[in-house]
């Protein structure tokens, strides 16, 4: 079966309580081109309810659902196997509503200006939502519940008044290469949720100005084995008396995440690990980024990756949280160029600390005894330098000044120091 009409010139109008499209048993039904106003509602009707008995296919292509503001529910799907693409969806309690429903697939469409949500997942497992656009809605513009094995990509999520998407208590899910920003909370809120991969995303401009903290992407209790990776996080403030974090896992019920190749900027503090075991990999490209990742792993363990090229350092790199660091380039393409009197790295206070495979360029130093690497750790736990080399102007400078027991330097090349 097919219903068509002729775009916003075909409008059904539905009196309040009344369901516009009412699908139990098809064989298959495709509705398309068409306009549906519900501006009459004065309660939770649904324009659209999809619970056919077969779970044959029903499609929605290029249908316009708009409300009075406040109520009635655009689309809800109770059954599997539908698709809903291109359609307009504005002003009501929830735009789209996949309620039981697996095997869905949401792309290209506008869901905006809600009570609650563009889009709620329950109970949804294989969803597949991309290329859309949730805005401006009240609450969140994705809120994922008890839904495995989704994918949401290429998506927007963008003005909410609360999260862009939240996930709880949902497992197995990509959320990939999605725009989450200038939302009032967060960008991406997980909470219960194991083995989700998150990537490729950029978490922008979501900016609160509340007590508790908030974050580009903040992970919540009872979340394990996530994969966060290659998201860009920038300009996440929060000007109340909490936090604003590019990424942050607030909760020691978190175990064994791993955190690796993300880029932040302009955050009030780009990450903040509170859980179990995370496996955190910092890539730096500047003096600042540096010492935040440097700050970052704190008293616990974490991957500070130089990549190849040249960093300029105008000030000294402390490293003090009393954390299992290693600090690591990609071999002698990796230069880090000192400016002025400073020692490169001052290290007071660790549980372990690794250097290994990169080029220090300290010409620029003109007093003769000022050390690259200052090892005054009070506690003699032994820092281990592994295939450094450390290039001088011929006649100043000390390589490693070792003022505590039990380091190790191997395989190291010092010259005109």
């Amino acid at each position: 079966m097919v219903i068509y009409g002729h775009g916003d010139n075909t409008i059904l109008q539905a009196a309040d309580g009344i369901i516009i499209f009412n699908i139990t048993c098809t064989a298959s039904c495709l509705i398309k081109t068409l306009r549906l106003d519900i501006s009459n509602y004065t309660t939770d009707t649904q324009a659209v309810l999809i619970n056919e008995t077969n779970n044959n296919i029903v499609g929605f292509e290029d249908v316009s659902i708009i409300g009075g503001a406040a109520n009635g529910i655009g689309i809800e799907v109770q059954s599997d196997n539908c698709y809903i693409e291109q359609c307009n969806i504005l002003q009501m309690k929830t735009g789209i509503y996949l309620n039981g429903a697996e095997k869905t697939r949401v792309s290209g469409t506008l869901s905006r200006l809600h009570v609650n949500y563009g889009l709620h997942l329950n109970l949804a497992d294989y969803s597949i939502i991309t290329g859309n656009s949730f805005t401006a809605n009240t609450i969140h513009g994705i809120y994922i519940f008890d839904s495995d094995y989704c994918i949401i990509s290429n998506t927007g999520c963008t003005s909410n008044l609360n999260t862009g998407i939240y996930s709880e208590n949902s497992s197995y899910n990509t959320i990939s290469s999605n725009l989450s920003n200038s939302n009032s909370l967060n960008g991406l809120y997980i909470t219960q949720g194991n083995y989700n991969t998150i990537s490729s995303n950029t978490f922008s401009n979501n900016d609160s100005n509340v007590a508790g903290d908030t974050a580009g992407l903040f992970m919540g209790a009872n979340c394990d084995y996530n994969t966060i990776t290659g998201n860009s996080c920038n300009n996440n403030n929060n000007i109340g008396t909490g936090d604003g974090y590019g990424i942050i896992i607030s909760a020691a019920t978190s175990n064994e995440n791993v955190v690796v190749a993300n880029n932040f900027n302009g955050n009030d503090i780009d990450v903040k690990d509170a859980g179990t075991q995370t496996i955190i990999i910092y890539y730096v490209q500047s003096r600042d980024e540096f010492q935040d990742a440097i700050d970052s792993i704190g008293t616990r363990s974490g991957t500070i990756v130089i990549p190849t090229g040249e960093i300029t350092l105008d000030a000294e790199l402390n490293i003090n949280g009393g954390g299992d660091y290693t600090i690591q380039g990609e071999g002698v393409g990796t230069v880090l160029t000192t400016v002025g009197e400073i020692n490169l790295f001052n290290i007071t206070n660790v549980k372990s600390c690794t250097f290994k495979n990169f080029k220090v360029d300290v010409s620029s130093l003109g007093v003769d005894t000022t050390p690259v690497f200052n090892i005054v750790e009070g506690s003699d736990i032994g820092i281990v330098f592994s295939f450094i080399t450390i290039v001088g102007d011929g006649s100043n400078g000390i390589g490693f000044e070792l003022t505590t027991n039990n380091n190790i330097v191997n395989n190291c090349n010092m010259s005109s120091l």
